[in-house]
């Protein structure tokens, strides 16, 4: 379930108002609808190269460092649009964000 505060209710409402076109590769277009997710000591990371290995982790490390599992999580699956698409409307942004969260639910 995606929790959301009242400003991006208020975006997200006005972003499914308008109609955007964006400009996307095919191959970013499968990158960024189909990654490759896996499980890392009980958290979910997106490994977009297949080169992830658990036994490479020094997880005692990444917990000192990001003081858990969450921050560990936020930090290895930051994905930025901007690398994927050419849109730089930030409701036509935040849309395909929105359609994206959607595909990666249903995986």
């Amino acid at each position: 379930m995606i929790k959301t505060n009242k400003k991006m209710k208020y975006l997200l409402n006005k972003a499914n108002g308008t109609k955007e076109y964006i400009k996307m590769s095919t191959d970013n277009m499968s990158k960024i609808l189909t990654p490759n997710f896996i499980e890392v000591y009980n958290c979910i990371i997106i490994d977009t190269n297949n080169e992830i290995k658990a036994e490479n982790i020094d997880f005692e490390r990444i917990l000192l460092t990001f003081q858990d599992r969450t921050g560990y999580e936020a930090s290895c699956n930051e994905v930025r649009l901007n690398d994927y698409i050419d849109c730089y409307d930030e409701m036509g942004l935040l849309k395909t964000a929105e359609i994206i969260m959607k595909v990666w639910e249903k995986s």
